[in-house]
């Protein structure tokens, strides 16, 4: 037997194949953890964004009359997001009225009549929402 010279000892192997097992094992656990919570997660209620329409509403039932120039502007501004065709000429009509409060460093007090008118237009939209 002494003149076989070309059998080895048996060598070790490194063998990776239980921590591969074990990585694997706690891959998969974190991802099913991870579904799991995000399925299950507390649904809380979300406000619901206004439409421009409610939005248009809500800013012109807040107008303040003080500040001519800005009041005009505000009405102006979300008025043309509610009115329609048909009240199209009275709301164009209105605002030809309310030039002389528009484009100025300084205008005049916003007259009765105009702020009343304004302030109908408003009520005829705001229950039409």
């Amino acid at each position: 037997m002494q003149g076989l010279k070309d059998i080895k000892p048996l060598m070790t192997v490194p063998d990776n194949s239980l921590l591969m097992l074990i990585s694997l094992i706690v891959g998969v656990l974190v991802i099913v953890l991870g579904l799991y919570f995000w399925l299950k997660k507390p649904t809380r209620k979300r406000r619901r964004r206004l439409s421009k329409r409610e939005q248009a509403v809500e800013n012109l039932k807040a107008l303040d009359f003080s500040d001519t120039k800005e009041a005009v502007y505000e009405f102006s501004e979300n008025m043309h997001v509610l009115t329609d065709e048909k009240e199209n000429e009275a709301f164009h009509r209105l605002l030809d009225k309310l030039e002389i409060y528009k484009y100025k460093k300084e205008v005049p007090v916003l007259s009765e009549s105009d702020k009343q008118e304004m302030i109908k237009m408003i009520k005829e939209h705001s229950n039409v929402t």
